[in-house]
């Protein structure tokens, strides 16, 4: 992830911008396997950990909606340098 910043919201802005239907206050999220969010709620978390984990090649992002028992698997990459360098110039 570009800037190695660990935005949860980013993720969950762009759930809230899709058409899939969910309760953000259910929602869980992991990055790299460490508890980022909890119930649509920041957890507690070491953040240069985190963020040191985030320079790995492969980045693995997991979200629980806690809402069934199906599972999905997407894959992306960043689409171009500047594309990625705008929604890196800020932090939350």
């Amino acid at each position: 992830m570009f800037g190695n910043d660990p935005n949860w919201g980013r993720i969950m802005a762009a759930m809230g911008n899709s058409s899939g239907r969910f309760i953000p206050d259910k929602v869980d999220i992991k990055f790299q396997g460490i508890p980022i969010a909890r119930n649509g709620k920041a957890v507690n978390f070491n953040t240069k950990k985190v963020s040191r984990s985030l320079k790995s090649d492969k980045v693995k992002v997991l979200v629980n909606l806690k809402n069934g028992r199906y599972k999905a698997t997407a894959y992306g990459c960043d689409m171009s340098y500047e594309y990625v360098e705008i929604n890196a110039e800020y932090h939350t």
